[in-house]
């Protein structure tokens, strides 16, 4: 185990090795998205989503039915491990993470957890398999179009959102403007000017 990490998965908020980065980078941004802590530009928002979550959260469910703790000791064990933990899901228990969510469904936690602010709840509903972009409410607002219409929603987690797949640049069905606009319209400065940087 290397324990001077100098990658992230920024979409997980997990830090990880060189090696480890060349596998994440091998599945596809649909899964892990990767950046150099040292080579990469960062933005407080992003930096805030990974301090929030981070390594000992995201292992406690990706991680939670590991059996043998030197299962990656060679590089082809390192590829099967990571490629089992986060394409196949075969580590994660997923009754017991829709238990710890304590709603009657996975879009009912997702709408709480946006509600709380509440990163770690949204990495959790999209560790079970559901996708952060597939949620919709019964008018098909989005996630993020709830996000920019409510106070109190941190940048960290609209950031979350994006980096997890919601369309910052889809209209709402409803009101039939984009997130960017729907905060304007919100008085959500901060998450406007973090939209406009997109």
């Amino acid at each position: 185990m290397n324990l001077d990490p100098d990658w992230v998965s920024i979409n997980m908020g997990s830090v990880i090795c060189l090696e480890c980065s060349g596998v994440h980078r091998s599945l596809g941004v649909q899964v892990s998205k990767v950046r150099s802590l040292n080579l990469d530009s960062w933005e407080e928002p992003l930096l805030s989503s990974i301090a929030t979550i981070g390594n000992k959260i995201v292992n406690s469910f990706w991680e939670s039915k590991v059996q043998d703790e030197d299962v990656m000791k060679e590089k082809s064990d390192r590829q099967a491990f990571i490629k089992f933990k986060y394409v196949d899901r075969v580590f994660i228990d997923v009754d017991a993470l829709k238990s710890s969510l304590d709603t009657e469904s996975l879009e009912e936690a997702a709408f709480k957890a946006l509600q709380n602010d509440d990163i770690v709840t949204l990495l959790k509903i999209s560790a079970i398999g559901t996708k952060l972009k597939d949620i919709r409410n019964k008018q098909g607002q989005s996630l993020l179009h709830l996000a920019c219409s409510q106070k109190g929603t941190s940048t960290s987690l609209v950031e979350f959102l994006i980096q997890n797949g919601v369309k910052y640049l889809e209209k709402d069905p409803v009101s039939g403007k984009t997130p960017l606009e729907l905060c304007q319209k919100s008085k959500n400065d901060e998450i406007a000017a973090l939209l406009n940087s997109k």
